[in-house]
């Protein structure tokens, strides 16, 4: 042991364990594997499962950089029930031949961070997600990156963006924020109707200026302040981090979530960006902007508000073409559809191109005519409405009882405490009061 520097990694390490895991895998003498599945697309783009194979449990040995390395990893720990069923701890431990190598240790594994950093191919992106447990973020999945011709918005609309965009992220710009003491980070709220275009463009942003989308949905009853600071610290580079339906998080500074201890102040602190990640870009959605509170869309805290509105006469006819290129009867689709409606989306718009993908731009047009029918889903629509309100109404006469519930149980105990301590004063008392007295020596004789 003295002619070695050791290092233990915990699996709840995920990212350090999972890289030296892989590390071993490809470089180490190794003779015992465990397998692992991953996706891979094929050259017709369909995902399908693959196997390899990464460390096992024993002694493994390699070496680095001239110097002998030895990787160890074994079950630590009893046995622990799990949802998955029993579980034991995983433990490596990398041993660096020569004393006090912490240098070549970090040296090590700052390799091998720099290359888990590798950008996916340039029509990809990848999607993140917190892990609770771990405290990491983790690739969820590798997405096929848009265009940003994909997404139809109003084209005043879409310059906006990306023009705001572009800008950020120009080295000028990077330079005046250092300049002026500025946290260097940009956040944006999208708002509008569901189904209008939100989400989409935030995908084809990132695929069109190489950015990672982190996905984060502080739900869990361990995603404390603390925890949403750490994540955001935590974020990959190049990354755009998405909070999407904010106003189903907080509603008034009210916690929509009694399960969840993230506060509002908390919140806050976080989006103002002091000690994130530099360069960090937010992007918060929300169905309805009227329900924030302006301590949280002030300027400053964000920086720029999109709406997302229904689709325009000009979205209607682009959306068109976008289906039907060349087709000579837009103008006459979105005179059709402009007369049964103002309020329609790029997604209802969709579902109507997906009934008629076999059909020609005239049969789509006489589909509008004598079958679009929108009704049904406003209905639906004010109807998921009524069921959000009504269960606001629910969680606050939940919170309301619970408050009363916690101050009636904080009575309980002080009235138990206090009973508690007089019943010990009293039997202190009985105690002296029934204690012998000893008289002086004159008197007792």
């Amino acid at each position: 042991m003295s002619k070695f520097t050791c290092l233990e990694i915990h699996s709840e390490q995920h990212e350090f364990f999972e890289l030296v895991l892989q590390y071993g895998s490809e470089s180490c003498n190794v003779s015992t594997f465990i397998p692992r599945s991953y996706k891979q697309e094929d050259e017709e783009g369909i995902e399908r499962k693959k196997s390899r194979l990464v460390l096992g449990h024993g002694l493994h040995e390699g070496s680095y950089k001239g110097k002998r390395l030895i990787i160890c990893r074994f079950k630590v720990g009893d046995p622990v029930g799990t949802g998955r069923g029993v579980a034991q701890k995983d433990l490596l431990v990398l041993f660096m031949e020569g004393a006090n190598q912490q240098d070549v240790i970090r040296e090590f594994l700052d390799e091998l961070l720099e290359k888990n950093r590798r950008d996916p191919p340039e029509d990809k992106f990848q999607v993140y997600r917190w892990n609770i447990c771990g405290s990491y973020w983790y690739v969820e999945s590798l997405q096929n990156a848009r265009t940003l011709d994909s997404v139809v918005l109003p084209k005043s609309l879409k310059n906006d963006i990306i023009s705001d965009f572009e800008q950020f992220l120009g080295d000028k710009t990077r330079d005046w924020y250092y300049k002026h003491g500025i946290p260097y980070k940009r956040s944006y709220i999208f708002y509008g109707p569901p189904g209008t275009g939100k989400t989409s463009f935030i995908q084809a942003l990132a695929g069109a200026y190489r950015r990672h989308v982190c996905f984060l949905q502080p739900n869990d009853p361990r995603f404390t302040d603390d925890v949403f600071k750490t994540c955001l610290q935590e974020a990959p580079d190049n990354s755009i981090i998405v909070l999407e339906d904010i106003d189903a998080l907080f509603t008034s500074r009210t916690s929509m979530n009694r399960s969840c201890p993230l506060t509002f102040t908390g919140l806050l602190n976080g989006l103002d960006g002091i000690g994130n990640a530099i360069g960090q870009l937010f992007v918060l959605s929300t169905n309805h902007l009227e329900r924030l509170d302006p301590a949280l869309i002030r300027s400053g805290r964000v920086d720029r508000k999109f709406e997302f509105g229904y689709c325009t006469h000009e979205a209607l006819q682009l959306m068109f073409k976008k289906f039907y290129p060349g087709s000579s009867v837009a103008q006459d689709f979105a005179d059709v559809v402009r007369a049964k409606t103002d309020a329609i989306t790029a997604a209802d718009l969709q579902q109507a191109f997906i009934a008629n993908m076999y059909n020609t731009d005239v049969q789509c047009v006489e589909y509008m005519k004598q079958k679009f029918d929108l009704s049904k889903q406003k209905q639906l629509e004010k109807e998921e409405e009524e069921a959000f309100k009504e269960l606001d109404r629910r969680l606050k006469k939940e919170r309301k009882i619970l408050e009363r519930k916690r101050k009636l149980e904080q009575k309980a105990e002080e009235e138990a405490l206090e009973k508690e301590v007089e019943e010990e004063l009293k039997e202190k008392s009985e105690d002296e009061d029934s204690a012998p007295v000893e008289l002086p020596a004159s008197e007792s004789s």
